[in-house]
């Protein structure tokens, strides 16, 4: 396989199998950010998933989430991304370091998530990513089941308030025994 870097260009960013979104300052800002919109609009239309992101430690510059103004500037689609993703988060290189390993193992992970896993010979064209099903987040499954209990909470005040509803009425027409049925009928 071949990784091609290519910059600018909306026909590779449309031929390309994978994006690579090198999340750094100005990254979320003008033509960078008008890319991955593209890109992201792009996947959702082929029900693909092409997005590849990488970082600095946030002690070197990168820090996700609102506290971030790019991030919280971001368009819902973006913030979506990065919330949905992980990023190979790297220090800079260390020749002498005790972390000089990882800047080299980065790149090896990094290239075999870019290299297309197609199996094509050298020179073939590269296939396109297979298509992915969309998994919510940890978040919007929270928040999924948040709603389900809401409306399961809001259909018992409902049933309450009409089974009180047609006690009081019965009280009003000095009907004890049919009160008290209702009453247990309805578990109140």
């Amino acid at each position: 396989g071949r990784v091609n870097v290519t910059e600018g260009s909306q026909q590779a960013l449309a031929d390309a199998d994978k994006v690579l979104v090198l999340l750094s300052e100005g990254a979320l800002q003008a033509e960078c950010l008008d890319d991955i919109v593209k890109a992201l609009e792009q996947d959702r239309a082929h029900s693909t998933d092409r997005i590849v992101m990488v970082c600095r430690t946030a002690s070197e510059g990168w820090v996700f989430g609102s506290a971030n103004p790019e991030v919280a500037a971001a368009p819902a689609s973006v913030q979506q991304a990065l919330n949905g993703h992980e990023a190979m988060t790297y220090r800079a290189p260390n020749e002498g370091g005790g972390s000089r390993h990882e800047f080299p193992a980065l790149l090896r992970h990094l290239l075999g998530r870019l290299v297309p896993s197609s199996g094509a010979a050298a020179g073939a064209p590269a296939t396109r990513a297979a298509p992915i099903e969309t998994v919510q987040t940890v978040r919007q499954q929270l928040e999924t089941v948040r709603q389900a209990h809401q409306q399961e909470l809001e259909a018992v005040r409902q049933a309450h308030q009409q089974a009180l509803g047609a006690v009081q009425h019965a009280l009003m027409q000095g009907d004890t025994e049919k009160a008290n049925r209702l009453l247990s009928a309805s578990n109140i």
